[in-house]
């Protein structure tokens, strides 16, 4: 038996609401589904790998917008100097800035420590009377001190931590990026003392010392150890001493300066060693004491370290009036700059040095290679970064805020 379907029984016109959605629409609802789904799976995978690449690059992704996030990722190094964003009046006779922590600039001003944005509006601040205030700041901690007074206080972000008077006058003081402080200060009876805080405020330890001087001390980022750089002027040439203690205090390496040599400048570098350097020589330490490399110049004008891989100096060398960005690593001279005529500093954010000549700012990367410039009407007075694409040129009129983008 054969039957015919023509259009009056089986064609558009016969067609139920239920048979309208038959096998053809629900196909095209599954296609839709599937790329809906490939787009969402598509966009976490992204997601997490931007996550895991600002992660990589030390960009704290909880701190920035999302203008910022999208600029730090995707700015290119030919773009890296996107102009001024802000500037910010500056009263040098009644005003002393004491540096950045993450995204603020901090003054003090009134016999109180102030922390500004990069529009320069107040998002906080703390009565802090000091007759020589000074500042250390790791990441989002800042530790305040009133030099050769007593007080001492430690904030995170907006937010005060502690705050305390100690016995004896302080005469320098650090902090790392997990807030452990180390204050620098007299004792009784002593040459010099430092006294080791944690993040709450807590005595960890103290440490005095009956023959020598303590210049300065610095806790690894890693909160396991403390460098302490001691100075003994008992002879007829002053000589630095390094002592390596655990977070604790107990003794974990002694380093004497060879010849003799008096260290301003020291810091930790990777694989136990200690830079150092003094007005002629840049020196990279073993724990043993002994010595993996050491160059001596005309002059060392300044020196930072660099992720603790790194070890950043400007020098002079004989025969020649000019000045040089020198980058070292555990090797050896890593990168050498094009010769500049000045120098006030050297700063560092991450892995961007900026070199501060008095009348520009020189940025570059490991490989000495220049990530740009900036050079304002007004002299500069210093430079301090706020973030990695941000950072505040301080002249004696005003703050610059100028952005500059991530360097692959």
């Amino acid at each position: 038996m054969c039957y015919y379907f023509g259009k009056e029984q089986w064609g558009e016109n016969s067609l139920t609401a239920k048979d309208k959605g038959g096998p053809g629409k629900r196909q095209e609802r599954n296609t839709a589904f599937r790329v809906t789904s490939f787009f969402v799976l598509i966009t976490v995978v992204i997601a997490l790998a931007v996550l895991v690449y600002m992660n990589y690059r030390g960009i704290d992704y909880t701190e920035l917008s999302l203008d910022q996030m999208i600029e730090s990722i995707f700015a290119k190094s030919d773009e890296s100097i996107q102009g001024v964003t802000a500037e910010i009046g500056y009263d040098i006779k009644n005003e002393m800035i004491l540096g950045t922590s993450r995204d603020t600039i901090i003054k003090y001003l009134d016999n109180s420590v102030v922390g500004l944005d990069n529009a320069g509006k107040k998002i906080w601040g703390f009565p802090f009377p000091a007759t020589n205030p000074y500042a250390a700041s790791a990441d989002s901690y800042t530790a305040f001190a009133d030099i050769n007074g007593k007080k001492l206080l430690v904030i995170k972000g907006k937010n005060k931590r502690w705050e305390i008077e100690t016995d004896e006058a302080i005469l320098n003081i650090s902090i790392n990026k997990d807030g452990y402080t180390a204050a620098v200060h007299e004792a009784g009876g002593c040459k010099g003392a430092i006294t080791v805080y944690d993040p709450e405020g807590g005595v960890i330890f103290t440490k005095t010392y009956a023959e020598r001087f303590v210049l300065d001390a610095q806790i690894s980022s890693d909160n396991r150890e403390v460098l302490i750089n001691t100075v003994d002027i008992s002879g007829a040439r002053a000589f630095s001493s390094l002592e390596i203690t655990d977070i604790y205090g107990s003794f974990k390496a002694g380093i004497a300066a060879q010849e003799q040599s008096f260290f301003p400048y020291v810091g930790f570098m990777a694989d136990g060693r200690i830079a150092a350097a003094d007005e002629e020589h840049l020196v990279l330490l073993n724990r043993d004491g002994s010595t993996s490399w050491n160059f001596k110049y005309k002059r060392v004008h300044s020196s930072v370290t660099l992720n603790r891989e790194y070890f950043v100096a400007a020098v002079s060398v004989q025969g020649s009036k000019k000045i040089f960005i020198e980058v070292w690593d555990k090797n050896g001279r890593h990168a050498i700059s094009d010769p500049i005529n000045e120098i006030v500093n050297i700063r560092q954010y991450d892995d961007i040095i900026a070199v501060n000549t008095g009348r520009e700012i020189i940025f570059m990367d490991p490989e000495c290679k220049s990530l740009g410039k900036y050079s304002p009407t007004a002299d500069i007075l210093d430079l301090r970064f706020l973030n990695r694409i941000e950072a505040a040129v301080i002249t004696r009129e005003s703050i610059h805020i100028f952005k500059l983008g991530v360097v692959d």
